[in-house]
C-alpha cells in the first residue's frame, strides 16, 4: 500500500536542451518536463558507480524546499 505522506518532497524535472544562440553558438538549455511531489531515496555515489549508471547525463533533478 503506497503511504501518502512518503511523498514529501517537490521535484521538478529538467530535459537539457542543445539549442543555439542568436550568434549561431550551441548552448544547453533545461525544459521543464514534470514538476511533482516525490519520495526521495539516496542512493550511494559509489553504487551508481559499480552499476555503471548513466542515470545523470539522462535526467538532472533539483528538489525545491
Amino acid at each position: 500500500m503506497i503511504n501518502a505522506g512518503d511523498y514529501n518532497k517537490k521535484i521538478v524535472i529538467y530535459q537539457i536542451i542543445s539549442e543555439k544562440d542568436s550568434d549561431g553558438f550551441p548552448v544547453k538549455s533545461e525544459r521543464e518536463v514534470l514538476k511533482t511531489w516525490a519520495k526521495v531515496k539516496t542512493t550511494k555515489g559509489f553504487t551508481l558507480i559499480a552499476n555503471n549508471s548513466d542515470f545523470f547525463t539522462w535526467i538532472k533533478a533539483k528538489t525545491i524546499f
